[in-house]
């Protein structure tokens, strides 16, 4: 779940979603079930001339409980969908499949790093020639988008309007999230010992233990802004970050870095996200994020995922289809995947007695400014070992 190479020349770095279960170069991927009703091939629009948000109205207009049923009729007959995505091959895989096994629509899967699918978007669309039928990608991605004019059609359906979202997650609708906490390895540093709060990085006692990830500028906005939250100085903010780098190394990719950090490589690493940590918590590595009683003292940042149609798709119904099912029946497939549901992004459902808000708005509108900062915090904190992509 890493980011694609950086050109030397530039670290281009959008907050968080960009690093999202990602490898190094995009794949365009044919899931090879059946499916129900011709399938049109790529570049051509299915239904004539009708655009797809002209489309879209047509099932939305429909009273709630007859909207899915149009949706199906009209999506078995386009054939098929083409789906842009981050989320990690084994998410993305497991989301394509169950939705082509629900309705027998071939599912056509590109996914790539967050800056590769967003850079792809914007070049097909500028040429007038969007592959893509659906979007899912992450906070700073989906923010990236919306803001361009007549690219995404904002859900309307049923299964949206059951959600409260946010006023800045305008033009999408929060899919899925995860968050960010510090993380351990339980053999080297006893949950009883473990960080109770953010503060506590800053503790002598995680000098050579910690390693912190080199595109963390996200996780460095969103701290600092809650720490201003709770009426802390600058002076302190500032502080408090020496400290936390101080006797720490840099890494490179978080499911690089958890893995070393399972196999007793390094103690703790100052964030990374929880569905990485359960994945090795699975396989039996020592993780933790839980003190000796089982609670989360560390505030934690909520990441939201989003998932919205084009306004120009070639499958419209199909991707008002998906996007309407993956609010729904793929809600638990999410949980499956160690993922947030909508309604605990937003607020609706509480996480797991885990104390945690969404990432600050100005966070992802102001990346460059915590970029800059967060780099200059970490130059010349010396590199870990055997970290990579």
């Amino acid at each position: 779940m890493e980011p694609v190479t950086d050109a030397p020349e530039k670290r281009i770095r959008p907050p968080r979603a960009r690093r999202w279960g990602l490898v190094a170069a995009a794949s365009l991927l044919a899931i090879g079930l059946t499916a129900c009703g011709a399938t049109n091939a790529p570049g051509t629009a299915s239904g004539g001339a009708t655009k797809g948000g002209d489309t879209i109205s047509q099932i939305e207009s429909l009273p709630a409980g007859q909207q899915r049923a149009k949706a199906v009729e009209l999506a078995k007959k386009e054939g098929s969908l083409s789906l842009y995505t981050e989320l990690q091959d084994q998410t993305s895989q497991a989301v394509a499949n169950a939705f082509q096994q629900k309705y027998g629509i071939t599912v056509n899967l590109y996914r790539a790093s967050a800056e590769t699918v967003e850079q792809r978007i914007t070049q097909e669309a500028g040429a007038n020639r969007l592959g893509g039928d659906v979007v899912v990608l992450g906070y700073g991605g989906m923010s990236d988008l919306a803001a361009k004019k007549d690219l995404l059609q904002p859900f309307a359906g049923a299964s949206a309007k059951k959600l409260k979202e946010p006023s800045d997650f305008s033009g999408w609708t929060a899919a899925t999230g995860y968050l960010y906490l510090p993380v351990w390895n339980s053999k080297l540093i006893p949950n009883s010992d473990g960080p109770k709060s953010w503060e506590d990085l800053a503790d002598p006692r995680f000098n050579g233990k910690m390693v912190i990830e080199e595109s963390d500028s996200d996780w460095y906005g969103a701290l600092t802004t809650y720490w201003k939250s709770q009426g802390k100085s600058q002076s302190d903010i500032d502080k408090l970050w020496k400290d936390i780098v101080d006797g720490s190394v840099i890494g490179s990719g978080h499911s690089a870095i958890m893995q070393l950090l399972g196999a007793g490589q390094s103690g703790i690493t100052g964030m990374n996200y929880d569905y990485i940590a359960e994945a090795q918590i699975d396989k039996g590595a020592p993780i933790s994020y839980r003190d000796a009683d089982g609670k989360v003292g560390a505030h934690a940042f909520i990441y939201p995922v989003g998932v919205a149609p084009f306004t120009k798709a070639q499958h419209p119904a199909a991707a008002w289809l998906f996007t309407d099912w993956l609010l729904t029946d793929g809600q638990k497939l999410m949980g499956d995947q160690h993922l947030l549901s909508a309604k605990q992004v937003v607020g609706t459902d509480k996480i797991n007695g885990i104390q945690a808000s969404i990432v600050p708005a100005e966070v992802i509108s102001q990346r460059s400014k915590w970029e800059d900062e967060f780099d200059q915090l970490i130059r010349g904190v010396p590199k870990a070992p055997s970290t990579g992509n």
